[in-house]
């Protein structure tokens, strides 16, 4: 088990000199020392993120980060700004799958290996809306998505999310549930700690699902660092039970993100040594 975080915004990592003088390239270079003078190997972005950087700087990073030394592993936000996948008309459906295109080819440029598919409003289906057709319409974004990142050796991630972020997939039961029923070769699973706590999910469900779960989050019970609340301790213990090897990546809200960050990776790793 590896430990990462998704990092915090160019407000907290750059100063504000750099923040007015320095590009985007700039910002994930600085993700990357930040990363290595933790003492971990990869960190988490998000998509929202990585199309902000223009095309020469994605080069840019490629050129100098070759073969995935610049320690991007996984991001997450998928369909950060795009129609709802299941309301989404012909010409909006062109839009997402365009966006999906465009964020698979930059990942494979940058060495990342993972796609959270998370982005809860954006597979939510609407109360008016046939709840086995809006469950297709998700299945053939999937589809698309899986093929496109097995192409680019990427794997892409399901996120199962509590009820009050959307409406289908709310558990890793489900989630792992649907991963199975596609069966498809670039396509497995994320447990995120704080969507389990707040669905009350046992944490038995690791085991159960631990052949398909490539990727995973953690964050208190209040969305804060791990370390706060009785049940990402039970979290992190069920991972190392279950023999996980995977990354888990802290995804939460900082108070002091240099000061936390550390304690954090000290809580996980002794937790699970």
């Amino acid at each position: 088990m590896r430990f990462s975080f998704c990092m915090p915004g160019r407000d907290i990592l750059l100063t504000e000199q750099e923040r007015s003088e320095k590009n985007m390239a700039f910002y994930y270079e600085r993700c990357r020392e930040v990363t290595l003078n933790l003492g971990l190997e990869v960190f988490e972005s998000n998509v929202g993120t990585l199309m902000s950087l223009s095309d020469e700087e994605i080069d840019f990073l490629a050129k100098k980060y070759p073969e995935g030394s610049l320690c991007l592993y996984a991001v997450n936000g998928f369909l950060a700004g795009m129609p709802n996948i299941v309301t989404a008309n012909a010409e909006e459906e062109k839009t997402v799958f365009a966006h999906i295109d465009k964020t698979v080819s930059r990942l494979e440029k940058l060495g990342a290996k993972i796609i959270v598919f998370g982005s809860g409003w954006n597979r939510k289906i609407p109360e008016d809306f046939d709840f086995d057709m809006g469950k297709e319409k998700i299945y053939a974004c999937i589809k698309y998505a899986a093929a496109r990142c097995e192409k680019a050796g990427i794997t892409l991630v399901l996120e199962p999310l509590n009820r009050s972020e959307t409406n289908w997939c709310n558990s890793v039961k489900d989630g792992a549930e649907t991963v199975r029923e596609l069966s498809l070769p670039s396509f497995f699973l994320l447990a995120d700690g704080y969507h389990m706590a707040k669905e009350n999910e046992d944490l038995s469900v690791i085991e159960e699902s631990i052949d398909i779960l490539r990727h995973c989050h953690i964050a208190s019970e209040t969305r804060k660092v791990p370390g706060s609340s009785e049940y990402e301790r039970k979290f992190l213990e069920a991972l190392a039970k279950a023999d996980y090897r995977g990354i888990v990546s802290v995804e939460c809200g900082y108070s002091d993100f240099f000061a936390e960050a550390p304690q954090t990776i000290g809580f996980m790793k002794k937790t699970v040594s």
